[in-house]
């Protein structure tokens, strides 16, 4: 570790390359019943990134937005600021959280409920268009009030913080008062839960090791594979033997952290690499992405799946692209 790196990061900081030698964690059998299913069954994955499609995360749509954002960090943020410094899980318990997660229903809702009143209102018997203006106005209404009162950065006291210096996850207890533990004294969890239609999920659990403490990932998941790569992110995330994930989200604050810089400078990744990507191009590694996350051997290595065959998003479309240009110059018609 050079001396920028022994100034930046806390002697705590989470390194995979040297990992911590942590006795075995505590037996959960007296736990009980229902605790442990509440936990949910462990994965068997290490605390460190092998696979990395996290584009396979968002829609492309979303990953080109945040691609052509101006840039939020125009002077170099302080310790608490940043998301090169900390990730955070929110509670949907807290006020700003559940506004947003209701604010994006009630779009859905809007999209679904006008297209439908819209169909319907070409039916001689259904609603005119006038009618069907008249009761989309005041859920429109609120929606937009509630868009624009949300639109700056919520102000969470409840959340769960990993610090990537330090290593330490930052649990809120009780008024105002919070719990620091290492990162790598967690494992990760998935339990399933049942929505209102039926429809079965899955979360993202983080279970200490040597107590009861639990966190649990506010967003749910519908396929295994998709929680298993945010998982890897957060790995990513805290592990200073690896530069911070590769998406859009770090492009504008890769060059403050010592360890992306440096990896940065060494394979002469431009620092405008997705801001000048065009939108076709995302979408097309998005897709990929999603294939590779699909087709990965969770499990092994990264190392271990390439030798397998496994082709990262990258490969899958250059390959693409060679096999298009090799197409138009077969055909120049």
């Amino acid at each position: 570790m050079t001396d920028n790196e022994q100034n930046y990061y806390a002697p705590t900081a989470y390194n995979s390359e040297k990992p911590r030698d942590l006795p075995p964690a505590r037996d959960r059998s007296e736990d009980g019943y229902f605790l442990n299913k509440s936990l949910g069954k462990p994965i068997n994955l290490p605390k460190k990134s092998h696979c990395r499609e996290y584009l396979a995360q968002r829609t492309p749509g979303s990953w080109y937005k945040l691609s052509k954002n101006p840039g939020l960090w125009s002077k170099n943020p302080s310790q608490e600021d940043g998301p090169h410094v900390k990730v955070i899980w929110g509670s949907i318990l807290e006020w700003p959280v559940f506004i947003r997660m209701l604010n994006h229903i009630l779009g859905i809702m809007l999209l679904i409920g006008g297209g439908a009143a819209g169909v319907m209102s070409l039916f001689p018997s259904g609603p005119s268009a006038m009618q069907v203006a008249s009761a989309l106005v005041y859920p429109a209404t609120l929606w937009i009030i509630i868009k624009i009162l949300t639109r700056k950065e919520p102000k969470l006291k409840t959340d769960t913080r990993f610090f990537r210096r330090t290593g330490m996850v930052s649990i809120y207890l009780d008024k105002g008062k919070r719990q620091e533990i290492p990162f790598d004294e967690f494992d990760p969890y998935v339990s399933f839960t049942t929505g209102p239609t039926g429809s079965s999920n899955l979360i993202l659990n983080l279970v200490h090791r040597y107590s009861n403490t639990a966190i649990g990932y506010h967003n749910a998941f519908m396929f295994e594979d998709k929680l298993k790569i945010e998982w890897e992110q957060l790995c990513d995330f805290m592990d200073i033997s690896r530069p911070l994930p590769e998406t859009p989200i770090y492009e504008q604050c890769r060059h403050w952290d010592p360890v992306s810089k440096a990896y940065d400078e060494k394979h002469k990744r431009p620092n405008d690499y997705w801001h000048k990507m065009s939108k076709k191009d995302i979408q097309a590694l998005t897709f990929h992405a999603y294939d590779a996350v699909k087709d990965y051997p969770w499990g092994r290595t990264r190392q271990q799946a390439l030798a397998q065959g496994w082709k990262p998003s990258e490969q899958r479309w250059r390959e693409e692209q060679e096999a298009r240009r090799q197409a138009q110059a077969d055909d120049p018609v």
